[in-house]
């Protein structure tokens, strides 16, 4: 998975955060990245009191769980603007495309008063890759617009027409638990000649739709396969039934 650093671009003016005034950044994800860092260009003032934390949420302008934050003491922090980061490393935070909105904001507890305060080189909202440094994608930090990168779904669905097995969510399932046997086997006929029947069937494959965690599988003649919960109710009532079904169950 991706490993995602939050940013900004630089573009807007020297920002301060105080007590009164702290700063969002809202963003979008198209697909499921590790929060690795945030970072920032940052200084103190000569009265500054406090450090800053930076707080990951779910929704926009932090309308949701809070996930998790770090702080950075204001003794880390210079009176020239620095590059300060903050390590999400070690939180476990992964940022999913099913719940796709998410604010970064910065607080902190600082006086109001010009020294007191804390400064941050404000811009848009950038996610870049840690491993290659490439930018994922912009966004204006106020709105969440998206401003670059590959286009996030606003209303991600499920696929249109996706395999029935796959479609099941049985994580919460553990029976039944059935294992299959695919019978392939072609009834005997005069026209196909004394011995050939079982080289035929054989020589025989079929598809079915998510056995093996992918869209369809390849299964032979006599191959077992073992499923579980509503998966294995799905397969036994549709592909063990009728003259020549292509399951069995084994026994």
């Amino acid at each position: 998975m991706t490993k995602v650093v939050i940013r900004t671009d630089q573009s807007g003016a020297n920002r301060p955060i105080d007590i009164d005034n702290n700063r969002i950044f809202n963003f979008s994800v198209g697909t499921d990245l590790d929060l690795w860092q945030a970072e920032f260009v940052i200084k103190r003032g000569n009265g500054s009191t406090d450090g800053v934390t930076a707080t990951i949420y779910e929704e926009f302008n932090a309308g949701g769980t809070n996930l998790g934050n770090i702080f950075i003491s204001v003794t880390e922090f210079s009176q020239s603007f620095t590059n300060e980061i903050f390590d999400f490393s070690g939180s476990g935070i992964t940022l999913t495309a099913s719940q796709q909105d998410y604010t970064l904001v910065l607080t902190t507890n600082t006086g109001t008063g010009g020294n007191s305060q804390i400064f941050i080189k404000d811009g848009n909202t950038v996610l870049v890759d840690f491993d290659t440094n490439e930018e994922i994608s912009t966004f204006d930090p106020d709105t969440g617009e998206q401003l670059s990168g590959d286009p996030v779904d606003p209303d991600p669905d499920p696929d249109p027409d996706p395999d029935p097995v796959g479609q099941i969510n049985d994580s919460q399932v553990t029976h039944p638990v059935i294992e299959f046997e695919v019978n392939l086997q072609i009834p005997a006929s005069p026209c196909m000649g004394l011995g050939r029947q079982d080289d035929y069937t054989n020589q025989r494959s079929t598809w079915l739709p998510g056995i093996t965690g992918a869209n369809f599988s390849k299964l032979k003649h006599g191959d077992k396969f073992t499923v579980k919960g509503q998966a294995a109710t799905y397969l036994k009532t549709n592909y063990t039934i009728g003259e020549n079904p292509i399951l069995r169950v084994v026994l």
